[in-house]
């Protein structure tokens, strides 16, 4: 299983030095860097900049934590596996495509309630965003 990916962007104008810290010994100095931990916890993210003599610092707390999600869903109407289940509170947004790229669900709020009853089976690909901004990539079987 992956850690969760967190993309960070970096909102300041016309500095001259930038770096973040992402809480675990490492920096970047990327200006919209993608990072991965590879543990769980709660880190504190930092954004240094430097526009001639002055320098801000912004920090957020963030959590990295497996999520469990299934990569095989049997939409047979048995009660098991029936459709892509994720623990969630609502508000996540998930987007599924096929192989062809071809949007088979996009949902801002998911609910737990794609079946894949209207594809057919095969590889579909997900693209998770929870609450806290955490996504999650990655693909799912649907098998009959």
């Amino acid at each position: 299983m992956d850690f969760p990916t967190f993309s960070l962007t970096n909102n300041s104008t016309n500095e001259e030095l930038l770096i973040w810290n992402f809480g675990d010994g490492t920096t970047s100095n990327e200006e919209n860097p993608t990072y991965q931990y590879t543990s769980n916890g709660t880190f504190n993210i930092s954004l240094g900049t430097q526009l001639e003599f002055c320098f801000d610092l912004k920090s957020e707390e963030l959590r990295s934590d497996l999520l469990f999600l299934p990569n095989v869903i049997t939409p047979n109407s048995d009660g098991s596996n029936d459709c892509f289940y994720i623990p969630n509170d609502g508000g996540a947004g998930l987007s599924i495509v096929n192989r062809n790229g071809d949007i088979v669900l996009n949902s801002s709020d998911y609910q737990n309630h794609w079946d894949a009853k209207d594809v057919s089976d095969g590889v579909y690909y997900y693209n998770l965003t929870m609450l806290d901004r955490i996504e999650y990539k990655g693909i799912i079987h649907v098998l009959r």
